[in-house]
């Protein structure tokens, strides 16, 4: 009866050492599932956040670009429709003449270069025959254009450069400038409309005071 009494504690302990191990077992297999779980809410959360973010960047720097490449152009003279007008960066005359309903029958075609490419903020005067035969040719600008005088001078006769209206070709005649520093100047201009002062020149990426008191003689706002 002993013996028998003895085996039931023996089958007893073991069968509850059975049960907390395999208790043990589940416990760990819920917790482990459980950290998956989280972790895998916690990446896909984290992916959402970084496509979100860079939807966002992508969008302000559409918008900016978007914005950068609009111009203002003032035309007047001999045109349809004088007025200012709205183009892109880049644009040339042909496109502005398009939008402003062409040239007028009197137009001086021979001193229009419709191929020039055109600046934000700059002003463009075409001629008439009449005007073209009064004046003579030092006050027509390089690009084929009327340029408008300081103290009753032409651009030519002042020996200048307007560095507000001067194209990629005109300031890279100024010393010491080539063609990335003049597109730089373009660049400047087209962000943060015209210059104000000549000293305003130190201002663009590449041009030092040093240049700016080198080329004084030789620049004009």
């Amino acid at each position: 009866m002993q013996n028998w009494w003895r085996k039931i504690k023996i089958w007893q302990l073991i069968v509850g050492t059975c049960g907390v191990f395999l208790l043990g077992i589940a416990v760990f297999l819920l917790v482990t599932q459980q950290e998956k779980e989280d972790k895998e809410l916690l990446i896909e959360t984290s992916s959402t956040t970084e496509v979100t973010v860079d939807t966002k960047k992508e969008q302000e720097q559409a918008n900016n670009k978007s914005k950068s490449s609009k111009i203002y152009v003032d035309i007047s003279g001999a045109v349809k429709h004088p007025g200012v007008y709205q183009l892109t960066q880049g644009a040339r005359l042909f496109d502005l003449l398009k939008q402003a309903g062409g040239l007028t029958e009197d137009a001086a075609i021979q001193t229009v270069n419709q191929a020039m490419i055109i600046q934000d903020q700059q002003k463009i005067i075409i001629l008439t025959q009449a005007q073209a035969e009064s004046l003579d040719t030092e006050s027509i600008n390089n690009n084929g254009n009327l340029e408008e005088k300081s103290d009753g001078k032409s651009p030519k006769e002042a020996g200048k450069i307007n560095i507000n209206q001067a194209d990629l070709t005109q300031l890279q005649q100024l010393s010491g400038i080539g063609e990335k520093k003049a597109q730089s100047i373009i660049d400047y201009r087209n962000e943060n409309g015209s210059f104000k002062t000549i000293e305003d020149l130190a201002k663009v990426t590449g041009i030092g005071e040093k240049t700016v008191e080198k080329l004084r003689d030789s620049i004009t706002i």
